[in-house]
């Protein structure tokens, strides 16, 4: 079975989304309540900063 690449692209986005949201449910869980963003754009700036 093949795939379109918009769905494919729409496969990350969303699997990416998930992740995030488990990484925050988890920090939440651990009683960590200052979460820093999870965007990899935002860690790729601050990084050059």
């Amino acid at each position: 079975m093949k795939s379109k690449v918009y769905e494919v692209i729409q496969h990350c986005m969303n699997h990416s989304t998930f992740h995030r949201g488990q990484l925050i449910h988890f920090a939440r869980l651990l009683g960590i309540t200052k979460i820093p963003s999870t965007d990899f754009i935002t860690y790729t700036r601050q990084k050059k900063a």
